[in-house]
């Protein structure tokens, strides 16, 4: 569903990053020194790839810049973190089991010995899942482009989303990033002069989840 301009803009902003953070430079809506260039003063030690991406950087530690590490963290962040959350409430909607047989333990424990040539190719996807399944489905399934969970977010943030983004990053609503910053790109996004969904998407729910947060300790505070 990416672009190929996207998909080589995110490949080239991350390919300058130390071996063990380039995927998750290349998966980040930013980098830490974007980040650090929109937050307000007293929170820019905290945009320093250490401490924003101190996990990383110590899961990764046993095998840097290794393909095996790169799979796992697209195992254990990518699929558990992000991709699962959609497809669980996508295929429940519809009540449909999705993880299984794909994600059974001892599936997972199989594809994971198998060494990373057998299951990566530059032209092809999902190389030892089609192979067994030849034959099972028909060929026109297998040779289908990849369908992934694209939505029109770009479009929504200068449309129905408009109001809420601007609201939730107002002046008066930001008290982590430096509004100016924030500002310009939001000005981007809503004038056409850059697509920046994935930053800005990325910052509306920081926003909505510091405030869902702040009112819950509030109700505490004052039971």
């Amino acid at each position: 569903n990416m672009s190929l301009d996207f998909r080589l803009k995110q490949f080239l902003r991350g390919v300058d990053a130390p071996p063990r953070l380039r995927h998750a430079s290349w998966l980040a809506s930013f980098l830490p020194a974007e980040i650090a260039s929109l937050l307000r003063p007293e929170f820019r030690p905290l945009a320093t790839p250490e401490v924003a991406f101190r996990q990383v950087l110590e899961e990764a530690a046993g095998k840097p810049g290794s393909i095996d590490e790169a799979l796992r963290y697209y195992l254990t962040r990518y699929l558990a973190d992000d991709i699962l959350v959609k497809a669980d409430r996508a295929s429940m909607a519809a009540s449909l089991e999705l993880r299984a047989p794909f994600l059974d333990t001892k599936v997972v424990e199989f594809a994971a010995r198998l060494p990373w040539r057998t299951k990566l190719s530059l032209t092809r996807t999902k190389v030892i899942l089609k192979k067994a399944v030849r034959g099972v489905i028909p060929d026109e399934i297998l040779r289908r482009p990849k369908k992934g969970f694209g939505i029109p977010v770009a479009a929504w943030l200068r449309g129905p989303l408009r109001e809420l983004l601007e609201d939730a990053l107002s002046e008066k609503s930001l008290t982590v990033f430096d509004p100016a910053a924030v500002r310009g790109l939001v000005d981007k996004h809503l004038s056409g002069r850059a697509d920046l969904r994935k930053p800005l998407w990325t910052l509306l729910m920081f926003q909505l989840w510091q405030k869902q947060h702040a009112n819950a300790a509030t109700l505490r505070s004052a039971a």
